[in-house]
């Protein structure tokens, strides 16, 4: 499927302990979101997430032009 190797490995070896530390500081804060952004430091680094996701959205819908078959 033409996947890199790196990130491949990044997600599955950081996936679990990631999802795991997720779920436990939602469950300690009663399911309130605003958890990540209790602190300037996590609330800095969340909005530089969400920016850059957002930066990078639109460049992964715009493709090359397809040519035509010159038959």
């Amino acid at each position: 499927m033409k996947y890199p190797l790196a990130p491949l490995v990044v997600a599955l070896v950081l996936g679990d302990p990631t999802e795991r530390e997720l779920r436990e500081a939602l469950i300690s804060r009663g399911g309130d979101p605003f958890v990540f952004f209790s602190t300037p430091v996590s609330a800095t680094l969340m909005l530089l997430a969400f920016a850059l996701l957002c930066a990078a959205s639109p460049r992964a819908g715009v493709r090359a032009p397809s040519r035509p078959n010159s038959r």
